[in-house]
């Protein structure tokens, strides 16, 4: 695979990545869980999938 369609590739699981998150997350309940998340104080997270694929956020 050449380096444009691995870059391609890469954009498109991305993508569906945030997709997946967008349309499957509860914002409520992910606001309530977390005061970080909350928006009360500044954080950065990292979306990844868990281990039965399903869209996460990870503190850092």
């Amino acid at each position: 695979m050449e380096e444009h369609e691995q870059g391609f590739h890469r954009l498109s699981q991305e993508i569906e990545l945030l997709t997946d998150f967008l349309s499957s997350s509860d914002f409520k309940l992910l606001r309530a869980s977390d005061a970080e998340l909350s928006g009360g104080y500044p954080v950065k997270v990292c979306l990844g999938r868990d281990e039965n694929g399903e869209p996460t956020l990870k503190k850092q």
